[in-house]
């Protein structure tokens, strides 16, 4: 199927979907939730059976009223299971904001913000039982792990193991002291492995310290090819 301008005019051809409640002689206004319209792929995956493999759907929301139809468009693909089932993949709302179900995946990564904010909206906080090389088990790309206020002696560095299941071998974990103790006394490291990370905190003060500082981290997915 092919569609064709050929107007001496700066548009091209469009198709349109256009969606009321009541008839076509008399259309009344859509809600919230409505479907405008959606575009289905099926594929022949047996005798006379054809399943649904991707679907392009798009559907009103938000307040509708004279010139206001705010929209949303979902990309749902047919998961690779027996039976299949249709699920989203990616969705753009009204406020232009897009959202990913299970994360984005790049083969060649070039970001260029020129005005903005990169805005990570996956984290938590973790208190450290026990001693200051006791173990958290915190699961997201940032959070705050609070340290027990055990004293660490001058120049001694404690260890503990942050079980964290987005942490890859080849990732990167940015650590900082975010508050609570002795500004400007500690020196963090971090090594990475599948699914955790040893968190180094040392103490580079005089004298020991008994101090139970908060830590931020963040983890930035890293590849060695």
């Amino acid at each position: 199927m092919a569609l064709f301008g050929t107007t001496a005019t700066a548009t091209g051809p469009a198709l349109h979907f256009r969606k009321s409640r009541g008839t076509n002689a008399a259309p009344t206004v859509v809600t919230t939730a409505d479907d405008l319209g959606s575009l289905d792929f099926y594929g022949a995956v047996a005798a006379a059976e054809y399943v649904r493999a991707a679907r392009i759907l798009v559907e009103m929301t938000g307040t509708i009223a004279t010139t206001r139809g705010p929209g949303v468009i979902t990309f749902q693909t047919a998961t690779d299971a027996a039976p299949s089932v249709l699920t989203t993949a990616m969705v753009i709302s009204a406020a232009q904001l897009v959202t990913l179900s299970a994360g984005l995946t790049l083969t060649t990564l070039n970001v260029n913000m020129v005005a903005g904010t990169l805005d990570i909206q996956d984290g938590g906080t973790v208190t450290q039982l026990t001693s200051k090389s006791t173990g958290v088990t915190l699961s997201t790309y940032t959070g705050q792990i609070t340290m027990n206020g055990a004293a660490l002696a001058a120049d001694a560095i404690a260890s503990f193991t942050l079980t964290n299941t987005v942490i890859a071998a080849n990732d990167i974990i940015l650590l900082q002291h975010h508050s609570v103790g002795t500004v400007g006394a500690y020196v963090l490291t971090a090594q990475p492995g599948s699914g955790s990370a040893v968190v180094n905190v040392a103490n580079r003060s005089a004298g020991s310290l008994s101090e139970a500082i908060v830590i931020s981290f963040a983890v930035i997915k890293a590849a060695t090819t």
